[in-house]
């Protein structure tokens, strides 16, 4: 199930977000176990005691460990094994791009992260 945990101050991700426009510094917590960083790689935010090697699959489902959605409550309502006490306990950290944040040409793809569970159809390579 979800659950918090001390995260730990990123310094070198926070400036890797305040250089690409991350409206946030640190972690911002949106519900029990969801975080959403500053940048794209939470694991330096994440205490030595709760880091492991593999990312664990969902036992009861096909949902990817990686991907893209446009509110974390999708994620809950697509996993709700997420918030059953089964022995196991979960976080997860979301990344918020915003379309017009991004430059004209290049910037964030949505293929890149993974597969799409929200509401939209992507119409185009880049989310600009």
């Amino acid at each position: 199930m979800l659950v918090d945990i001390d995260l730990q101050q990123d310094e070198i991700g926070d400036f890797i977000g305040k250089i690409s426009g991350s409206k946030i510094t640190g972690f911002n917590k949106l519900h029990t176990g969801i975080y959403e960083i500053s940048h794209f790689n939470m694991n330096h935010c994440i205490p030595e005691k709760y880091k492991f090697t593999t990312y664990p699959r969902l036992k009861d489902s096909e949902f990817p460990t990686a991907g893209v959605c446009d509110d974390y409550r999708q994620i809950l309502e697509q996993c709700p094994e997420l918030l059953e006490d089964d022995g196991r306990e979960f976080i997860i950290a979301l990344k918020c791009i915003v379309a017009a944040d991004q430059p004209p040409e290049g910037g964030w793809r949505w293929h890149k992260w993974g597969e799409y569970i929200g509401e939209h159809k992507p119409m185009c390579e880049y989310i600009y």
